[in-house]
């Protein structure tokens, strides 16, 4: 899915990392808290990411001994099917796909009981260019039957050196059953210490998805730094920054922020400071001249002077200005038609 910017909500589902990232990060460090530091690891080959989540599998057991109806261990199925009886993990994508014609229930039980299948599945999820509904699939299997093993690899890709890992980091965290703490503890680190600003945007972006903007009123570090970032140089964190500003800081020093939003120069930025400050409920003399300034001015975007237009039902106009902005909105309904 893309991102929308239509006022202060954005949906969107991430491209995931490649198999080889999260094979070196997760592989080393899976048991390593998140708030720990260290130098970065050396590649591991995605077996041995298997095999270490495999040994921790409710089915492990001594040599020479099994486990009384336990699944053995997946294997490769050479043409790419599921093999119902043994537990082996397909090889293609259309075998991963026939995954969604088995029974849900009994699907989850098969990756919490299999190690080396829960493996596969999110190395799977992970490589580059599968289908998106099949990673939403995984995903959220994935979630259900093993949160941790999501939340391992995750927490690896925060500490990767890997620019595009640790973005795809927050994808990972959103994906866990109970996603707002998970995602809310790496976002506040994030704010706090990310030197991308891409990786706080889309930091940004996942915690507000999940719903974890709770934590933040109180956290006055967040939310000054969230403050700071809407003066960024980059495009995407100015705008991230304004949607969870207004959502998270329930104070009155917001609107003169939000003012200088709307004034910016990237349209995308014009218009989710437009649309935060309607769902702030400012409704000063100040932002409602700034908003007929834009609703007025030729020059401006198109697309910012018809959300200013929108913003303004919302406000107590004069007859004066109702009468000015009449012509403009019969222009507006006309061009949507």
């Amino acid at each position: 899915m893309g991102i929308l910017y239509q006022r202060t909500r954005s949906g969107h589902w991430l491209a995931f990392a490649s198999t080889a990232v999260i094979s070196g990060c997760a592989g080393v460090v899976l048991g390593l808290s998140i708030g720990r530091q260290q130098a970065p690891v050396a590649p591991v080959p995605a077996t041995q990411l298997a095999a270490a989540d495999a040994s921790t599998s409710s089915d492990a057991t001594q040599p020479g001994r099994s486990l009384q109806g336990a699944a053995p261990a997946a294997t490769a199925v050479p043409d790419g099917t599921l093999a119902a009886s043994s537990g082996a993990a397909p090889t293609s994508e259309s075998g991963w796909r026939a995954l969604q014609a088995m029974n849900p229930d009994e699907l989850i039980r098969r990756v919490q009981r299999d190690g080396r299948f829960a493996a596969a599945m999110l190395a799977q999820m992970m490589q580059n260019g599968s289908d998106p509904e099949l990673r939403e699939f995984l995903a959220v299997t994935l979630a259900q039957a093993r949160p941790a093993l999501l939340e391992r690899s995750a927490e690896s890709l925060l500490r990767s050196p890997d620019l595009k890992a640790r973005r795809e980091a927050f994808e990972l965290l959103s994906s866990l059953p109970d996603p707002p703490k998970a995602v809310a503890a790496a976002a506040r680190q994030a704010v706090l210490t990310e030197g991308s600003p891409e990786v706080v945007a889309q930091a940004l972006a996942a915690l507000r998805d999940a719903g974890g903007l709770d934590p933040l009123h109180a956290d006055e570090a967040v939310l000054q730094q969230l403050r700071q970032y809407v003066g960024s140089t980059d495009p995407q964190l100015r705008r991230e920054s304004v949607t969870t500003l207004v959502l998270a800081d329930r104070s009155s020093s917001v609107e003169p922020i939000l003012r200088q939003a709307v004034s910016d120069t990237d349209p995308s930025v014009q218009i989710a400071a437009i649309g935060a400050t309607v769902d702030a409920g400012i409704r000063s003399a100040e932002a409602k001249a700034q908003l007929l300034e834009l609703s007025f001015n030729p020059q401006a975007d198109p697309q910012v002077r018809a959300e200013a237009m929108s913003a303004l039902q919302s406000f107590r106009l004069t007859t004066d200005e109702a009468a000015r902005l009449a012509p403009l909105q019969q222009q507006q309904l006309a061009a949507t038609r």
